[in-house]
């Protein structure tokens, strides 16, 4: 979508930061980064999300995922919004902390309509953001992750959970695959074979892999996996806790064994981690 403006700040992999009218894009299916907020300063417009009309105001907040349809429609004069563009590894990172039923509810509700008493709390949140991505200071990285963390934490807060298993709007397949992410995150510390999760979906290995590879852009072993890496490293940053106990907490056979897993879907080792942490 926003790819061909000057962002104001750019870390690869890991975000861009910019703001624009986007004026060059009414009228054209946008392209997305892996989530893709957009925060609307001025004006108002109205976007057609996955064949949904919405109005954006001044102050809202518009969640957009990779494979999100959304065009443009129409626009005010004096319309301006800043955007934040979301690597797929640092999401997965912010991600792993929250509900899960705040994904099904972005994907139902793309556009969040802010409070007049939260406003300014909004403009502070991004004013701390732009400050930590300039500062680059030792730590900035986690204080980022944190930082994007406690926006989706607080727009969950004054949410209505959505039972998405239940929810008449959502197809079987849909329904499907919330319920495979919820056992995820339920079940991978100990089991990492896709037979498991499927069986728990009374589905075959195959059809689950159809719908996931559908709606996630992912086959369910990679989706596992991802899980995996991100419950080891949060293990890791727990100081006081030796490899040996990581791998008994995980359910790995011994500790040679985790670390060729974790350096196979990383590209470096515990100790390597470890070291970019501190």
């Amino acid at each position: 979508m926003l790819r061909c403006y000057k962002h104001q700040f750019h870390v690869p992999k890991v975000i861009s930061i910019g703001q624009s009218s986007l004026d060059e894009l009414q009228g054209i299916p946008l392209s997305l980064a892996y989530v893709t907020i957009i925060i609307c300063k001025q004006g108002y417009a109205i976007f057609n999300i996955n064949f949904k009309n919405y109005i954006v105001r001044k102050n809202d907040i518009v969640i957009l995922y990779d494979d999100t349809f959304a065009i443009l429609q129409q626009k005010s004069q004096h319309f301006l919004v800043d955007y934040l563009l979301l690597d797929k590894n640092f999401s997965t990172d912010i991600a792993f902390q929250l509900p899960n039923f705040l994904f099904a509810f972005f994907n139902k509700q793309p556009v969040i309509k802010i409070l007049n008493n939260k406003i300014e709390m909004l403009s502070q949140w991004q004013n701390l953001m732009m400050y930590i991505v300039k500062e680059k200071k030792e730590y900035w990285l986690l204080q980022l992750r944190n930082h994007m963390q406690n926006l989706f934490l607080e727009i969950a807060n004054n949410t209505k959970q959505l039972d998405v298993k239940q929810h008449e709007g959502y197809s079987r397949k849909t329904q499907l695959c919330w319920r495979f992410w919820d056992l995820i995150t339920q079940h991978s510390k100990v089991h990492r074979d896709v037979q498991f999760y499927a069986e728990k979906l009374s589905i075959t290995p195959f059809y689950l892999s159809q719908i996931t590879q559908n709606f996630f852009k992912d086959s369910p072993k990679v989706l596992i996996d991802r899980q995996v890496i991100l419950e080891i490293k949060a293990l890791l940053e727990i100081e006081t806790l030796s490899i040996k106990e990581i791998a008994v907490r995980l359910n790995f056979e011994d500790t040679s064994y985790l670390c060729r897993y974790f350096k196979r879907h990383t590209g470096i080792t515990l100790s390597g981690f470890k070291k970019q942490r501190r």
